[in-house]
């Protein structure tokens, strides 16, 4: 009887350390995805938290700066304030100066004691006074149109910073008059109301007066500059556009002086006159600064700043009781919900990474189970060692239980080395299998959390795939030590599990696509069954090819063998001979490049249907906007500007293959829709239509029927709209635009559609046809009836389709065409960059490079396995085939050849499957009708690249076993054996 000390376990040990690493093969791939996946996420949270930040930060703030008539800097890209300051004062002789020291003090104070000073990037306060009068001197009211009502006008006045001086100066010089403000009552006018309202006028010889009348006083404000709010763009003017935007106020005159303490000193009133500064407000912000919060302190740094919130607001409030008698004061932690959501993103990132990683991990697990079979001749003998020798199954099982750690520890301590330099990789990607090898990024390595989550990965996935192998081998009797065949057929084998899953998977998948797509909304109680059923048909697929996968290799290679004989068909016997092993190894391989391929096409597909639905939200390659349109009811004459598209058609026609004008009209009142007017005749050669036919009679033929001389507005009208309406092509209808019978325009169908850029967001599918839709063409439309337009719709947008030459630099071009017109350019091109530079689309596509690298490495490992079983099963039968006459260099060819047998094998089953698999995706990518339709487009040249990477590690990786084979000596074998 053994007794259980060191000793005996050391001697295992020592015996036993082949059989460790070989067992620790898997559950090293399965940690390395896992350690990999882990120090990627930690390398990119910083930037994912960023990007969390900005991104709702954004979309918080977003409507802003949306195409409005309120927005006059549409190149402006909003970044809010992370805390809102918004006061209002209601007192006498305010003195402002003291109250911008008292909040700017208070919120320094409060940020030292809270630990936040590095983490504020800037605080602005901004004075805005909205209801004392301006009333103006003759001279300057000249420039203002009749009909603005100037007795209403809110002037928010800027004190003329650092930032913005220069800038100011340069906008003048540009695009104005006169010289930026020096003196405390000197001021620059900016713009009054909005872009659209009207335009201040720049013919004036000498800068104009503003007369403020403050009850019996009169205050003299020299108007020492004028400038057009026109050419204040934010590429060129950034700082001046942060100081407007952040404020919110651009309704109003934007006004600059040069000290805005001093000038509302100066402008104060007396205590007790009747036209008192009643209403002061004070608006801005606190800006943080992103790039130094820290992911892994996020949460206690939220609370700070939650504190630093309520404090700072407290404290400014019991200071200005000591000044103003009563006010009002709110500061407000607004990006709060956006620090949530970005602590969240990152918590959850990792998890989500591994996720998707998931199904490879489980095929390298399986791949741990699989390379059982390298050292399961040796571990039953020495099993039957220990048992003849009197060893108990505790014993055993404590002899397995430290081989169980050591497996764990080893797996830990290599998936780190194996993850770091994958990291190291993954982190340089720039697109599918592509890496910049000039990035300067370096991976972030928390390393006790490391091994804490691979020790807790690693113990959970040794205890799957080791448990029930140690509890068998510790119950094993000697006679079952005896036994090294190949076992009998698997369990899924003998109870026909892979026909159980196909047929369940077809019946689920059938009720899924019938619910959903059919609408057979009876079938609701069933739908959950139908969730597993993708799932169910992969497996099931898989597990019959494997089925088939011997007999086909059987059929083949016996008709190979009569009519060619050869080492093709003696390979294939070969490989068929050991049926479960060869069977697990192509199951395994054809697993691989199932998900390969789908990791490769579901997102290259979705690039592609991005690709789609940005251009049917532009309809061109570029398309430029009026800079200065807004929502109006107005006629069409200001938005159809031909003069500016036949001066780019001669003098820039070696730019674009095709320039067409367009405007979006949209229903007024409580009718939805809108209608496009084109021009006919350039529309084709400018716009893009990713999916054709678009409509039945086809592009050009519509365009001659859009141009059809009748006595009706001619019309393309979405197919929803026809069916609701009850209407068909070529029919006339009347619509009726007033409550005035007579008051009524005929249309008449020439064609209908079921998609068209511009039309990308209306969701037709929802509305079933109740909204209207339509193409219209400029010949007609608005010169036909001017006043049914007015009556009817209002301008959205309006502008002019680009169409560029090939090789044109249209960033270029369109930063030109900005810069000397009228135009705001939007570009197809600019946009998906945007999208496949961002930072989620990166690490998303790092970690598909990720699983198909690891997929790489495991499918050459699995040949390799392969090779040596065969080698180690096939022993005494190697010595038979030499002994039979094959030549050494036979022997090499036909190990060479085993591999290649069964990697093509696992090549053609996972290709076919993950055709069926990407294909299957794709029907329920949008639950039901997308727009534009999605379509699986498979990426043939990375596929066939990570192929021939497998083929070429597999053929050299197959070297090694067959050389060994080739060198082994046949003799002292025979010898051996007798």
């Amino acid at each position: 009887m053994f007794k259980i000390d060191i000793g005996i376990l050391w001697g295992h040990l020592r015996s036993s350390y082949k059989t460790i690493i070989i067992s620790s093969i898997g559950l090293i791939f399965a940690l390395g995805i896992v350690s990999s996946t882990i120090i990627y996420s930690d390398t990119n949270n910083p930037a994912i938290f960023q990007n969390v930040l900005e991104q709702y930060n954004r979309n918080r703030y977003g409507y802003y700066y949306m195409p409005h008539p309120n927005n006059p800097f549409p190149d402006y890209n909003l970044r809010g304030y992370d805390f809102i300051i918004d006061a209002r004062f209601n007192g006498l002789n305010i003195n402002v100066s003291t109250i911008f020291q008292l909040m700017e003090s208070k919120i320094s104070e409060k940020a030292a004691h809270f630990q936040l000073e590095d983490k504020i990037k800037s605080v602005n306060l901004f004075l805005k006074s909205e209801t004392y009068r301006i009333e103006l001197n003759t001279s300057f009211k000249q420039l203002i149109p009749e009909t603005y009502n100037s007795e209403n006008i809110s002037v928010v006045v800027y004190e003329i910073s650092d930032e913005i001086k220069s800038e100011l100066e340069d906008l003048v010089e540009n695009s104005g008059i006169g010289i930026v403000p020096t003196q405390n009552l000197d001021l620059m006018i900016l713009n009054l109301q909005s872009r659209n309202d009207f335009k201040i006028s720049t013919d004036i010889e000498n800068p104009a007066n503003i007369t403020h009348y403050l009850a019996d006083n009169k205050v003299e404000i020299n108007v020492s500059a004028i400038a057009s709010i026109d050419q204040l763009f934010y590429s060129s003017y950034p700082n001046t556009v942060e100081t407007l935007i952040s404020d919110r106020s651009w309704g109003n005159v934007f006004a600059f002086v040069p000290n805005l303490k001093e000038f509302s000193d100066r402008i104060k009133l007396e205590i007790g006159s009747p036209q008192l500064y009643r209403n002061f407000y004070l608006s801005g912000g606190i800006r943080l600064n992103y790039a130094n919060f820290n992911p892994n302190t996020a949460i206690a740094d939220l609370k700070q700043l939650e504190k630093f919130s309520d404090r700072t607001r407290d404290a400014i409030i019991a200071e200005l009781h000591l000044y103003i008698p009563t006010n009002y004061l709110n500061l407000q932690f607004e990006s709060k919900w956006a620090f949530e959501m970005a602590i969240s993103a990152v918590q959850s990132m990792t998890f989500g990474l591994l996720l998707f990683a998931s199904p490879i991990i489980l095929v390298a697990l399986f791949v741990a189970n699989y390379s059982f079979g390298l050292i399961h001749r040796s571990i039953k003998q020495q099993i039957g060692i220990y048992k003849t020798r009197g060893a108990t199954d505790s014993l055993i099982f404590l002899m397995q239980l430290v081989d169980f750690s050591l497996i764990v520890f080893i797996s830990v301590i290599f998936s780190m080395l194996l993850g770091a330099p994958l990291s190291l990789l993954i982190i340089r990607t720039d697109y599918f299998l592509s890496f910049n090898s000039d990035s300067i990024t370096s991976i972030v390595v928390d390393l006790p959390n490391l091994i804490t989550m691979l020790f807790w990965f690693g113990l959970f996935f040794g205890l799957i795939i080791n448990s029930s192998r140690m509890i068998k081998l510790s119950k094993m009797t000697i006679a079952e030590t005896a036994n090294v065949t190949e076992q009998s057929e698997p369990y899924w084998y003998k109870h026909h599990l892979d026909y159980t899953f196909l047929i369940v998977g077809l019946v689920g998948f059938t009720i899924l696509y019938l619910s959903i797509f059919e609408r057979w909304f009876e079938l609701g109680p069933f739908i959950l069954l139908g969730l597993p059923a993708p799932l169910l048909l992969i497996v099931g697929a898989i597990l019959f090819f494997s089925r088939m996968f011997p007999e086909v290799l059987s059929r083949i290679s016996t008709k190979i063998w009569i009519k060619y004989g050869g080492l093709i068909a003696l390979s294939i016997k070969n490989v068929i001979r050991h049926k479960q092993a060869s069977t697990r190894a192509v199951m395994l391989i054809a697993i691989l490049i199932t998900f390969l391929i789908s990791f490769l096409s579901i997102p290259y597909s979705m690039i592609v249907w991005n690709y789609n639905r940005e251009a049917y939200i532009l309809g061109a390659e570029g398309v430029g906007s009026d800079a200065v349109y807004s929502y109006s009811s107005f006629g069409l004459d200001n938005y159809y500007n031909e003069t500016l598209i036949q001066f780019l058609e001669e003098n820039y026609s070696e730019y674009f293959d095709g320039i067409s004008p367009f405007v979006k009209l949209n229903f007024l009142g409580s009718s939805t829709g809108s209608i496009i007017l084109i021009n006919t005749t350039t529309f084709l050669d400018a716009a893009i239509f990713p999916i054709n036919p678009i409509t039945r009679a086809g592009l050009e033929k519509d365009m001659d029927l859009l141009r059809e001389n009748t006595s009706s507005y001619n019309l393309l009208i979405q197919q929803k709209t026809l069916e609701y309406h009850g209407l068909k092509v070529r029919d006339n209808f009347t619509f009726l635009y007033s409550t005035d019978p007579i008051n009524t325009t005929k249309f008449k169908i020439q064609d209908s559609f079921e998609f068209w850029p511009i039309l990308y967001f209306q969701k037709y599918s929802d509305y079933e046809g109740e909204n209207f839709y339509g193409i219209s063409s400029f010949d007609q439309f608005p010169a036909r009836n001017s006043s049914f337009v007015s009556s009817v719709f209002y301008i959205e947008k309006s502008g002019v389709y680009l169409n560029f030459k090939d090789g044109i630099n249209q960033t270029l071009v369109a930063s030109w065409l900005e810069g000397n017109f009228s135009l705001s350019i939007d570009l197809l091109s600019n946009r998906m960059q945007t999208y496949i530079s961002s930072t989620d689309f990166l690490v998303q596509v790092g970690q598909i490079n990720l699983n198909i690298v690891i997929s790489i490495l495991i499918a050459t490992t699995i040949l390799l396995m392969f090779a040596w079983l065969q080698m180690i099963e096939r022993k005494k039968e190697l010595y038979t085939e030499r002994a039979l006459g094959l030549k050494i260099y036979q022997l090499f060819i036909l190990f060479l050849l085993e591999s290649l047998v069964l990697l093509i094998s696992g090549l053609f089953i996972g290709s076919i499957m993950g055709v069926v698999l990407t294909e299957m995706f794709g029907l329920f990518i949008t639950l039901g009708p997308s727009i534009p339709p999605y379509f699986s487009i498979f990426a043939l040249d990375l596929i066939l690249g990570s192929y021939s990477i497998i083929l070429v590690l597999a053929f050299f990786g197959a070297l090694i076993p067959a050389f060994l084979v080739s060198r082994q000596d046949i003799s002292s074998s025979f010898a051996g054996e007798g």
